[in-house]
């Protein structure tokens, strides 16, 4: 069982009466003067411990703006995906029309239309059971234009899947701009 007095109160107490000289009056002075040191010892610990606290606070969210920062600079869409399928984080691609932050809290299988949510959800579910990467292409009209996309999915904590979209147009282009060259020279 417990004792119903504290163990530092406990201690103090020992030390102070344990001689048993001077008054009830001064024994009990010395022991509420010990009692508030122990107070202010404390509180100074607090402080202590807040100020870390606030000081590791602010290095976090430095940081986190940095990160945020480099993730932004990149044409690339990063998506962090739920273990229900939902996305929950979105970012890079800012200012880009259907920038990846208007999809949080919507599904991957609606992601970007249904028909290639589809195919992200087999990867989601691939990605989730056998905890491996998973790739594939698709494609979006884009006004008059088609735009070629890569999607990898990569398997995080908690059931949780990093997705990062890009755009691989220009490098699909330039590999049928090469495959047009080679076959016109070959002749």
């Amino acid at each position: 069982m417990t004792s119903p007095i504290h163990r530092l109160l406990k201690k103090q107490y020992t030390r102070l009466f344990r001689e048993g000289r001077g008054s009830p009056f001064h024994m009990v002075r010395r022991l509420l003067r010990a009692i508030s040191d122990t107070y202010r010892q404390e509180d100074e610990q607090r402080r202590v411990l807040e100020r870390s606290l606030d000081i590791g606070s602010q290095e976090i969210a430095q940081r986190s703006a940095q990160i945020r920062s480099v993730f932004q600079m990149y044409p690339d869409a990063f998506l962090v995906v739920d273990a229900s399928g939902v996305i929950v984080e979105a970012t890079g691609a800012i200012g880009n029309p259907g920038a990846p932050y208007s999809w949080l809290d919507r599904p991957l299988a609606e992601f970007p239309n249904t028909d290639i949510g589809r195919r992200f959800s087999q990867a989601f579910l691939r990605v989730r059971e056998n905890r491996t990467p998973a790739t594939f292409e698709y494609s979006l009209a884009k006004g008059a234009e088609i735009a070629f996309h890569e999607a990898r999915l990569r398997p995080l904590e908690e059931g949780h899947v990093l997705v990062v979209v890009r755009d691989v147009s220009e490098h699909r282009l330039a590999l049928e701009a090469l495959r047009t060259a080679e076959e016109r020279f070959a002749l």
